[in-house]
């Protein structure tokens, strides 16, 4: 049977649109299921977490065995090419949060999971510190200080007032206050009504109650006090038993995760969350990595107990990598559900006042340097000390800083916020002590050498030290060291000096030079790139004599922010 060519055209296009639609829905069909599955599509033990910028756009992306989670981020970034790895996530959450007080970035993030009940929405995937309304971030940021010390929080939806140590205070619905007390005991008056009401309002008056330095107390309705009053301050204390408490002490609006749902804690706010009672729940915190310009965040696992009062607490420590910070948020708890308070280990958070600081195995410069601090050019940095040395000279930080690091305590290098001897003395757990350093040759008076025996010809004479640097008549001697962690520019003018030569010297970190010059009133000055610091300075010396001179910054003790130069 003979086929026109026409009919055959028709079949040959018939039989490929066949085959074309066959192969579409072979690629659709798993694709629409695995974007319906809480199941991966692959399951793969390899872990990849790298952030890759120098592109407009960077994502990480992350499979895991079906035990744990697929994630992925995508940050903004222009900044040149480098990556990072982070650390594995082995709970079934990640995402991406941008706080408030770091760079933008456009955030989005995709979540499977093996676990349905863990598995968040796909709009609880991406918390942000900045979803506040404006009035609302004007109210943060009368609220951003620490909450420390003496803890007063308004518990009611009703503004507060209250006159304790010849200060007033007023207290939105819902906001906390720190007052640092400076006896052991004070009165505070509360007017035991709304705020916005006028004294001569009736019913309405001034309560006293007596505070205890640094105790926690709220301040709630009198009927749920069982008062008269409307308004009433207690000592806080242990939740009910289905119930977890979380005051916000970061200065922050702070996102927190909990049982499919994302909460935005606004700072100083304290939180109530329901739990059962025969079981540990499970918050997800925000953890970050920042370095340079970039921050990369995902969200960390934190127990807590039912019946138990937390702090949500923010600490800041340097990271691995050079110039890296890392920001953890955690629940510090308060009140324990056995009724009282619980005993914290006292520790303190000291600011550099200098650009790098050692960090040394034990508490004294005989000790040898395991890690270094180091500031940025925008501020200085922190450290977390949690012990201090018997003459309170020496700081112990915590492990996370360096293992059995100790710093100095010394007021030129740290400003700590509060009282160093109230930390407990800590033991050396390192004490790796400093190689010996060899002594210089020491400056000698002139005299004339004594003669040394004649050597065989044919005898290699042994090696000799240096001979000691001698200081002829009418001159005297200066040594210049580098005691700044940064360069130093030493600028001395030629009249001062014995021998031709420069007037400025680069010193780095640790340099020396020696220099003749004749005795007398000698000025000198110096510089640093740093912050464009510089000073002048002069001194006397006497003929033949040797001065040593330790050049260094410091910061003026009167915190005006002003750099002192010392030698």
């Amino acid at each position: 049977m003979q086929i026109s060519r026409k009919r055959y055209r028709e079949f040959a296009l018939g039989t490929v649109g066949a085959l074309a639609f066959m192969l579409l829905f072979a690629i659709v069909t798993p694709a629409v299921y695995a974007a319906n599955s809480r199941t991966p599509v692959t399951s793969s033990h390899a872990h990849v977490a790298t952030v890759l910028f120098g592109v407009q756009k960077s994502r990480i992306n992350a499979t895991s065995a079906p035990s744990t989670i697929a994630f992925a981020f995508q940050v903004t970034s222009t900044v040149p090419a480098e990556s990072i790895t982070l650390p594995r996530l082995t709970q079934p959450l990640s995402a991406t949060v941008t706080p408030s007080d770091t760079a933008p970035i456009a955030a989005e993030a995709t979540v499977t999971s093996t676990t349905a009940p863990a598995t968040p929405a796909s709009d609880q995937l991406t918390p942000t510190a900045d979803t506040a309304t404006e009035s609302e971030s004007a109210l943060d940021a009368e609220y951003a200080g620490p909450i420390e010390g003496t803890v007063i929080a308004n518990r009611t939806e009703l503004n507060v007032r209250f006159f304790v140590e010849g200060a007033t205070y007023q207290l939105d619905p819902q906001r906390s206050v720190g007052l640092s007390l400076p006896r052991g005991t004070a009165v505070l008056n509360l007017f035991n009504c709304d705020a916005a009401l006028p004294e001569s309002q009736a019913g309405c008056y001034w309560d006293p109650y007596l505070l205890d330095r640094d105790n926690f107390y709220e301040i709630v309705r009198g009927a749920d006090a069982g008062k008269v009053a409307s308004l009433t301050l207690q000592n806080a204390g242990t939740p009910l038993g289905n119930q977890i408490l979380v005051q916000n002490r970061t200065g922050k609006r702070e996102p927190v995760f909990y049982q499919g749902e994302t909460f935005e804690l606004p700072p100083s706010t304290v939180h109530e969350f329901t739990t059962a009672t025969d079981a540990p729940a499970i918050f997800y915190l925000r953890s970050c990595l920042e370095l340079s310009d970039r921050t990369v965040c995902e969200w960390a696992p934190a127990n807590a107990n039912p019946g138990y009062y937390y702090a949500l607490k923010e600490m800041t420590i340097n990271g691995a990598l050079p110039g890296s910070l890392i920001h953890t948020v955690s629940l510090d708890p308060i009140f324990s559900d056995q009724g009282g308070p619980l005993e914290t280990a006292p520790q303190l958070v000291c600011q550099l006042q200098v650009p790098v600081l050692n960090v040394r195995s034990g508490p004294g410069l005989e000790y040898q340097i395991i890690s270094k601090i180091r500031s940025s050019d925008q501020q200085f940095a922190t450290v977390l000390v949690v012990g201090r040395d018997p003459s309170s000279q020496w700081l112990a930080v915590d492990d996370r800083v360096a293992a059995g690091g100790w710093v100095t305590g010394s007021s030129s290098f740290v400003q700590c916020n509060g009282d160093i001897a109230s930390l407990p003395e800590a033991e050396v757990k390192n004490g790796e002590l400093a190689p010996t350093p060899i002594p210089a040759p020491a400056v000698a008076e002139e005299t004339a050498p004594a003669p040394a025996p004649e050597a065989p010809a044919e005898e290699t004479a042994p090696p000799t030290q240096p001979a000691p640097l001698s200081i002829p008549a009418g001159q005297a001697l200066i040594i210049v060291n580098n005691g700044f962690d940064q360069q130093i520019r030493f600028t001395l003018d030629q009249v001062y000096r014995v021998e031709l030569g420069p007037s400025e010297f680069d010193l780095q970190p640790g340099d020396s030079i020696s220099l003749l010059v004749y005795p007398g009133q000698i000025a000198f000055s110096a510089s640093t790139p740093w912050r464009g610091l510089s000073g002048n300075a002069d001194f006397t010396i006497e003929e033949k004599e040797s001065r040593t001179l330790w050049v260094v910054f410091v910061p003026d003790p009167d915190n005006s922010g002003r750099w002192l130069l010392q030698y």
